[in-house]
């Protein structure tokens, strides 16, 4: 009698049989994309103005959200990939309940959306905070040989510009003169990415 196969025919390997080839190309192409679009979706809900382009990038930050904070926790189901897997120390975020509303209003075509408030921008500021402060601990865990394959600079952050300073007369490079304060919050009227944390001595580096 033929002993049965441990897997069935076309399954994918499980996650101990992944090799870090395939975990890096993970890394390089896959979860790096979702971080990309979070940043580029999370800047847009705070600078284009109410219409169908601004639902469409709030239903994109969303969509972003959400993957990565079911990476983060651990919650990838169905043979996908997992923050523990990249760290021997297993690492996995604490859970925060409010992520539920994500599926309130985004994922599920639920009647009880119009009995309830709808996701605000500052419940997006705190999600994205989430995010940006758990990926900056998971990346500090990981295992040597994918730390290069990791950015842990902050996605879900931006910078207020002093009155006066503009895209066009500011450094790449600027200390608390042009800058105004470091913000997760209210729309600014001039907001620039920061792409690096800052400095010992205060400084701060902007995509402009």
């Amino acid at each position: 009698m033929s002993k049965k196969k441990n897997m069935q025919s076309g399954s994918k390997p499980s996650s101990s049989k992944r090799t870090q080839k395939e975990m890096i190309a993970y890394l390089d192409e896959h979860l790096s994309y979702e971080r990309m679009m979070l940043k580029y979706a999370f800047f847009h809900i705070h600078t284009i103005p109410a219409g169908p382009a601004w639902n469409v990038m709030f239903e994109s930050c969303c969509v972003h959200m959400r993957s990565l904070y079911e990476f983060l926790t651990n919650g990838v189901k169905t043979n996908g990939y997992n923050a523990k897997e990249f760290s021997s120390a297993g690492y996995k975020a604490p859970g925060e309940n409010r992520f539920s509303k994500l599926n309130e209003f985004i994922f599920h075509m639920s009647a009880q959306r119009a009995q309830k408030k709808k996701l605000s921008i500052p419940e997006l500021d705190f999600f994205g905070g989430w995010i940006d402060k758990h990926w900056a601990a998971w990346s500090s865990q990981v295992d040597l040989i994918f730390m290069p394959h990791i950015d842990a600079n902050p996605v879900c952050s931006y910078v207020v510009l002093a009155a006066g300073v503009t895209n066009a007369t500011a450094c790449t490079v600027v200390t608390s003169a042009t800058i105004d304060s470091i913000t997760i919050g209210a729309p600014p009227q001039a907001a620039f990415m920061v792409a690096t944390p800052p400095t010992a001595n205060g400084t701060y580096t902007l995509i402009l």
